[in-house]
């Protein structure tokens, strides 16, 4: 990295911190299905600096596609009660694959706000969506859906199962919903976390 570029430091900054992120879900994949696994100390975490984060980690994913990665903020957002790094790793699965399968030009958005049952985050996209007739297998382990990604990348069919996972170990819910425009709109939902 010495010596080169701010642009190509940057990128392969990017891809560093890429690999470490898929490093953490392989080993969260291996120990989820160890019996009786935890998945670790729940806090007080703040859902807003993690989608920011994970928005600033995939930025460059975004602009190498041309797709616009918007982040929408809810003002005032109750904490959350779970692991951090889980919370943070089942985000960062939502927006890794919304920018996979997201044509060229289209738009990632990542949202927070209070759900019925705890802060909520929410990674929509302009992409293709699911069939209705495909929908029941998602967060299924290696579910293979017709879509595929729109820029060569891999699918291992694994994501979505570990983001169920991890949220639900935590007391969250997870799901997906396709508007009538297009695209789909994937949510976890995890528990109020109390005052700070």
């Amino acid at each position: 990295r010495k010596g080169a570029p701010p642009e190509v430091a940057e990128y392969l900054e990017s891809i560093h911190a890429s690999a470490r992120q898929m490093r953490g879900i392989i080993d969260t994949f291996l120990n989820l299905r160890r019996p009786g696994a935890e998945t670790g100390g729940a806090g007080r975490c703040d859902l807003n600096l993690l989608a920011a984060a994970v928005a600033g980690q995939h930025e460059p994913a975004a602009e190498a596609k041309q797709i616009t990665l918007t982040l929408e903020l809810a003002e005032g957002l109750p904490p959350a009660r779970c692991d951090a790094g889980h919370a943070y790793q089942a985000l960062a699965n939502y927006v890794s694959n919304a920018l996979k399968f997201t044509p060229r030009g289209g738009r990632v958005f990542v949202r927070t706000r209070a759900g019925s049952q705890g802060p909520r985050v929410e990674v929509a996209d302009t992409g293709p969506g699911v069939p209705a007739a495909e929908r029941g297998q998602l967060f299924q382990e290696f579910a293979r859906l017709s879509p595929r990604p729109t820029g060569g990348e891999e699918s291992n069919g694994v994501g979505l199962s570990i983001v169920r996972q991890l949220v639900e170990s935590q007391g969250g819910r997870v799901g997906a919903e396709f508007p009538d425009a297009g695209g789909s709109v994937f949510w976890c939902e995890l528990p109020f976390g109390g005052a700070v």
